[in-house]
């Protein structure tokens, strides 16, 4: 049995997003799966998931070990992919017949450029990726076109994306993530509607709270909950949220939120 569910490999130019990947992945876990049934629960459950910046090769020994313990590679590919610590770390799958369960997700650049006279500077995947092995585990010159998931920002969205690493890694239908995505785009929509109303309550009734604090601290205090609950809402979390302008318009904001925000 393998130790991790994934191991997401990146150079230093895609670090920012190998993270959001990472945390955009173990935020599918809760509430995947019916909940009464405790195996298929655990089955859903995304994670553990390591990432690791890769900066030079040969990788070393402790990385090459995780790498091979994981159930799944995921590479990071942009231009600045095309290294060979991440070709390295492809073949460590490849050579073992487990290229199905290497997963590129671009972020910028594109797949395949350099089978393409002039646009072969494009090109974002590293070699081993976009050529088989064969039977002795051995790099050939036969080309094949990887199953890649699009995370660039003119692509099909971060939602979308994420939702298809999901089902690659669980082997769960992608409907079922795509219900998850679905369901937390419409909280986000409600939160940035009522962060929105809060904003414009702020600045016309702002005076008038004020007042009603008693010291400087409090109206500080009022502020760094507004950027606390604009922070929440990025990282979607819309009950944190909903929570923290509560505090600041504890009579002024209080909604009554929809069904769908109940899991948070």
């Amino acid at each position: 049995m393998s130790s991790y569910r994934a191991y997401i490999c990146y150079t230093r130019a895609d670090e920012a997003a190998a993270g959001n990947l990472r945390r955009a992945l173990t935020r599918f876990s809760p509430g995947v799966g019916p909940s009464s049934d405790p195996d298929q629960s655990a089955a859903t459950t995304i994670g553990p998931i390591l990432t690791k910046r890769l900066d030079a090769a040969p990788l070393g020994a402790t990385t090459r070990f995780d790498i091979e313990a994981s159930d799944h590679l995921i590479l990071v590919c942009s231009l600045a992919a095309l290294t060979k610590a991440m070709e390295e770390a492809a073949m460590i799958f490849k050579a073992k017949g487990r290229g199905h369960r290497v997963i590129p997700v671009i972020t910028a650049g594109e797949p395949g450029a350099s089978r393409v006279s002039g646009l072969k500077q494009l090109e974002c995947l590293p070699r081993a990726l976009r050529f088989a092995v064969d039977a002795s585990g051995s790099l050939t010159d036969h080309a094949v076109t990887p199953r890649i998931v699009d995370l660039r920002p003119d692509g099909p969205g971060r939602d979308s994306a994420v939702a298809d690493i999901a089902a690659r890694l669980t082997g769960k239908p992608i409907a079922v993530f795509q219900k998850v995505a679905h369901n937390r785009r419409r909280k986000r929509a409600f939160l940035s509607g009522a962060v929105a109303a809060a904003a414009l309550i702020a600045l016309t009734i702002m005076p008038v709270l004020q007042k009603d604090m008693e010291t400087a601290a409090d109206i500080t205090a009022a502020r760094e909950a507004g950027l606390a609950a604009h922070l929440a809402l990025d990282e979607g979390r819309p009950a944190e949220a909903a929570r923290l302008l509560t505090t600041i318009f504890p009579q002024t904001f209080d909604f009554a939120a929809p069904p769908f925000l109940a899991a948070g």
